[in-house]
Order: C-alpha cells, then structure tokens, then sequence
C-alpha cells in the first residue's frame, strides 16, 4: 500500500525535522515535547503542523513509522518477532503483536509465513 507518510514535497521543513527524527530513532522512541524543543517549536504548534499536513498526531505517525518498520522486517530479516518489537521501541512481544494487528490487519507471523520467498528464488 501507499505509505501515507512518504515524503511529499509540499510538506514544511520543520515537518520533514520531525519525520527524520522520528526514523533516527525507531528504537527508542523519543518523547513528542522532546520533538518540539530540538525544532524550537512549542508541542502544540508541532501536533497543529502534524493534523494540518497529515492530518494525524506526531505520535500516530511515529508509531505508523515503527510499524512499517518491524513489517519490513519481518519480511525481509530473520530476527525474530520479540527482537523486531525491541527493535522498533515495543516493551513486549505481546503489545506489539496487539498494536501491528490491529495496524495491518494480520498478526506478525502470519505476513512472515506469507512474505517468505524460498531460498533458491533470493
């Protein structure tokens, strides 16, 4: 599908910051206020910004970028479902398998066994 926050050229500088840091840090994730101050911009003025060009909050497309995240790769790695949580700044397996379900409508291990493509066709 479309990733809806692929970069669009009509989005503000500030904006594009935000993203950027946001997949700089996947892992662990930073707080929104934190966001704001390193963009000297009050966090209301950011999540304004946000719901105006993306019409989403900052955490909504933080978290939609750690989830796309872990589901590429549980298609494209062999890591684990619990090293893909951690990896993408989830404190349990079972959190993350309940947020990516109710995200992509599939459980993380069902697009791994859909997803996996047999050695020899690599």
């Amino acid at each position: 599908g479309q990733d809806r926050f692929a970069y669009d050229q009509s989005l503000p500088g500030k904006l594009k910051q935000a993203i950027d840091y946001m997949k700089a840090h996947l892992e662990e994730p930073v707080g929104i206020a934190t966001i704001a101050d390193m963009l000297r911009l009050s966090q209301r003025q950011l999540e304004r910004d946000f719901k105006h060009y993306l019409n989403a909050t900052p955490k909504q497309v933080y978290l939609r970028l750690r989830l796309d995240q872990a589901r590429m790769m549980i298609s494209q790695t062999d890591l684990s479902i619990l090293e893909i949580a951690v990896s993408t700044g989830f404190s349990s397996q079972e959190h993350f398998s309940r947020i990516y379900k109710k995200t992509f409508h599939n459980a993380p291990s069902h697009d791994r066994n859909i997803t996996r493509i047999p050695f020899q066709f690599r």
